[in-house]
C-alpha cells in the first residue's frame, strides 16, 4: 500500500488491511497506534505495485505473479470492481497434449489460438495491439473457437465475457486485459 494512504485518516489502509482480514479495533486511539506502527515500521523488503495487468518492462504481470527478469518484486494490485479471469490448472504439456491438439488441421482453431497469444507478444515484436470480430451463421463454431482461444488464459467458461455493460465496466475489463486476451461474446 502506497503510504500516502496514511496521511489522511488513515481510513483506505484499514479498509484494506481489514478486507485482508485484520481485525481492527474501533478504538481511535487504537487506530492511531496502528497507523504510526505502519508508518514507522522498517521497510526490509519492497514491491512495485502495478494497477494493470501485462508487460512493465521486461516483466510480465498477471493477478497471481510476474514473468521475466526484474531485480524487484513486482505485484499487481487491482483498482477495479472487475476481477480478473485468469487461471491456471495443469502444465503447458498437458494443455498442448490435450486441448491445443484439437485445433490441428483447423485454420479457424488455429487462428484463434493464435490470436490469444498475439497480445502478449505485439509489446515484444514492437506491434499495435488489434482486434478482431468473428461473425458467421449459428453453430459455426464461433463460441467454439472463443473459449479454445480463452484456454490460454484461464477457465473458457469464466474467461469469456459478454458485450452487455456500461462504457466504464467495460474499460475497467479491457485494463484487466492489457496486453492479453479480452474475449466478448454476445450470447452467455
Amino acid at each position: 500500500m502506497p503510504l500516502e494512504l496514511l496521511e489522511s485518516d488513515g481510513a483506505d489502509v484499514r479498509r484494506e488491511l481489514a478486507r485482508l482480514g485484520l481485525h481492527i479495533s474501533p478504538n481511535q486511539f487504537a487506530r492511531g497506534l496502528l497507523a504510526a506502527y505502519v508508518k514507522v515500521w522498517p521497510v526490509e523488503a519492497r514491491a512495485r505495485c502495478v494497477d494493470r495487468l501485462g508487460w512493465h518492462g521486461n516483466t510480465f504481470v498477471t493477478p497471481t505473479g510476474a514473468i521475466g527478469e526484474t531485480e524487484e518484486l513486482v505485484v499487481f494490485q487491482n483498482s477495479h470492481a472487475i476481477e480478473p479471469a485468469y487461471t491456471e490448472v495443469g502444465t503447458v504439456e498437458e494443455w498442448r497434449d490435450s486441448v491445443a491438439a484439437l485445433a490441428a488441421g483447423n485454420t479457424r482453431l488455429v487462428f484463434a489460438l493464435s490470436v490469444a497469444f498475439a497480445g502478449a507478444l505485439a509489446e515484444i515484436a514492437g506491434e499495435d495491439s488489434g482486434g478482431f470480430h468473428l461473425r458467421g451463421a449459428s453453430s459455426s463454431g464461433k463460441s467454439s473457437a472463443l473459449k479454445l482461444a480463452a484456454s490460454v488464459w484461464g477457465n473458457p467458461s469464466a474467461y469469456v465475457r459478454l458485450w452487455r455493460g456500461t462504457v466504464n465496466g467495460l474499460e475497467g475489463l479491457a485494463t484487466l486485459h492489457n496486453d492479453g486476451l479480452l474475449i466478448l461474446d454476445e450470447i452467455g
